[in-house]
């Protein structure tokens, strides 16, 4: 059981977005990832090169893993479309694909978020406990964790208020149809929802740090509408 859980965890090392981000610009530019580019970059971020090179792989995996949402980036978007999306809404996208890679990062989001409709703060404690009785309560989930957390907050849905207490950061409003979609998206494969509401999804956890209203379903980017129950979205 616990290889199984060591497996699932994956990630171990932060990558700044601006590695992510560099490291996507360059995939839409050659639709392919430059791991020479990422190793550069995150050696510029951090102390070693060992810890370099597991940061680098990582993102690697990230930008390259085959989901519905690379895919909708892929297609919908070039290198000058992504550099006019805000900071925000870039952080957004490539946040929603470490989720999609490291579903770790979605569980830690999922516990802030339920934290966050009660209260105003969280602490690192809670955090570990919750994390721990998926994950296990060993080294592996805790340096897991060292590595997600300052990634959370460097995406600006969370703020750290001092060491070991987070707040909620400012609401995410998205302007750009499809990273609305995308968060929508990975939320729905990730707790394997098959049809949602609207009305429902608006009070998913998750679903609370990015403005999703005025999502529309005409002519979609990656999500599809059930055909007989129009008001729903469908992910099939």
């Amino acid at each position: 059981m616990k290889q199984e859980n060591d497996k699932s965890i994956g990630l171990n090392q932060r990558i700044p977005f601006s590695v992510l981000n560099a490291g996507m610009l360059t995939f839409l530019e050659t639709n392919q990832v430059n791991r020479d580019e990422l190793l550069g970059l995150m050696l510029e971020e951090t102390k070693g090169e060992n810890r370099a090179k597991k940061a680098s792989a990582f993102a690697s995996k990230i930008i390259e893993m085959e989901n519905p949402v690379i895919d909708g980036i892929k297609k919908h978007f070039t290198p000058q479309s992504w550099a006019r999306l805000s900071e925000r809404e870039k952080k957004v996208l490539l946040l929603s694909l470490t989720c999609l890679r490291y579903p770790i990062v979605y569980d830690s989001l999922q516990i802030l978020g339920t934290q966050f409709k009660i209260q105003s703060s969280v602490n690192r404690a809670f955090i570990n406990q919750k994390l721990s009785l998926k994950y296990g309560s060993n080294r592996t989930c805790m340096v897991g964790i060292d590595a997600l957390i300052p990634m959370i907050i460097e995406s600006t849905l969370v703020e750290r208020i001092k060491t070991g207490l987070y707040g909620k950061g400012d609401l995410v409003i998205p302007q750009h149809q499809f990273v609305k979609e995308a968060w929508t998206k990975m939320e729905l494969i990730l707790s394997k929802t098959r049809t949602i509401s609207v009305e429902e999804l608006s009070h998913r956890a998750i679903i609370s740090f990015v403005d999703i209203s005025n999502i529309t379903k005409n002519e979609p980017y990656i999500l599809t509408v059930s055909q007989d129950q129009p008001s729903n979205l469908w992910v099939g």
